[in-house]
């Protein structure tokens, strides 16, 4: 895990200086969830995608095998 370059209350300074008068941040969030949501989705597709290219490859050289 890594570990951000800034504390919460370093990054709410720095927020503070960069906003105008009258704004406020509405949301933030950690990259965290980005990379967990990254690795999902890679599982999600990948699993299912390495089934479906084995069994077109074995389908694809089954002809082959089977006139051994």
């Amino acid at each position: 895990m890594m570990i951000p370059p800034h504390s919460s209350s370093e990054l709410g300074l720095i927020l503070r200086r960069e906003l105008l008068p009258g704004e406020h941040l509405l949301w933030s969030a950690s990259s965290a969830l980005r990379k967990l949501r990254a690795v999902f989705l890679i599982w999600l597709i990948g699993i299912p995608w390495t089934a479906f290219s084995l069994f077109w490859d074995g389908v694809a050289l089954l002809p082959w095998m089977a006139s051994s």
